[in-house]
């Protein structure tokens, strides 16, 4: 029996509606706000178990970190909201 034909992932863009600028940036900023309450819960849960308690050696570069370990996904989200709309 052979199989059909297979789209890989990314051949997508050819069948799959382009997303508008403004239609990104909504779900972009609701991505953002979804995830950062997410982040925001996990390292204060993390901290209060792990962390708290265990010195200035263990919270410093605790709270450094998690203070900066949202900026990755958030760059890449907003390098996604800011794509040019598709040319036709």
């Amino acid at each position: 029996m052979a199989a059909g034909p297979t789209i890989s992932f990314f051949d997508l863009n050819r069948y799959v509606w382009p997303m508008k600028l403004r239609t990104r940036k909504l779900l972009g900023t609701i991505y953002t706000i979804v995830f950062m309450i997410v982040y925001a819960l996990i390292v204060m849960a993390i901290g209060g178990v792990f962390i708290i308690g265990r010195g200035l050696m263990f919270e410093l570069p605790f709270y450094i970190l998690g203070g900066f370990g949202w900026l990755p996904v958030s760059m890449v989200i907003i390098r996604w909201m800011s794509k040019p709309d598709p040319v036709n």
